[in-house]
C-alpha cells in the first residue's frame, strides 16, 4: 500500500529531515576543510616538481657551461675555468653576506 506525503509516519519524516541534514553538514565540513587540504597538496606538490626540474637544469646548465669553457675558451686548462667560477661565486657569496648583514640578518663582527 502506498503512502502519500500527506499520510506519512512523522518517525520517517524527522528520519528524512536528520539525514537530510548530516548530509548537508558533511559536506559543508568537506568543502571547508577537505578541499582546501587538497588543493594544498596540490600545490605543495607541484611545486616541489618545479623545484626539482629547476634545480635539475640550474645544475646541467652550470655543468654545461664549465664544459664549454674548459674546452672552448680556456682550451683544456681546467684550472682557469675552475678559478673563474671559484672568484665569480666568492663574489656572489660576499655580495650576499654584505646584503644579509644590512638587513640586520648576519652580524660580521660578532
Amino acid at each position: 500500500m502506498a503512502q502519500n506525503s500527506e499520510t506519512r509516519d512523522p518517525i520517517e519524516s524527522l528520519s528524512d529531515q536528520l539525514t537530510e541534514w548530516a548530509h548537508q553538514f558533511i559536506d559543508t565540513v568537506a568543502t571547508r576543510t577537505i578541499r582546501p587540504l587538497f588543493v594544498s597538496v596540490r600545490a605543495i606538490t607541484v611545486g616541489l616538481f618545479i623545484a626539482t626540474i629547476a634545480l635539475v637544469i640550474l645544475v646541467a646548465g652550470g655543468i654545461g657551461l664549465a664544459r664549454l669553457f674548459d674546452v672552448s675558451v680556456f682550451h683544456g686548462r681546467v684550472w682557469a675555468t675552475d678559478l673563474l667560477f671559484g672568484v665569480i661565486l666568492l663574489l656572489v657569496g660576499l655580495l650576499l653576506l654584505r646584503r644579509a648583514g644590512a638587513k640586520g640578518g648576519f652580524d660580521v663582527h660578532s
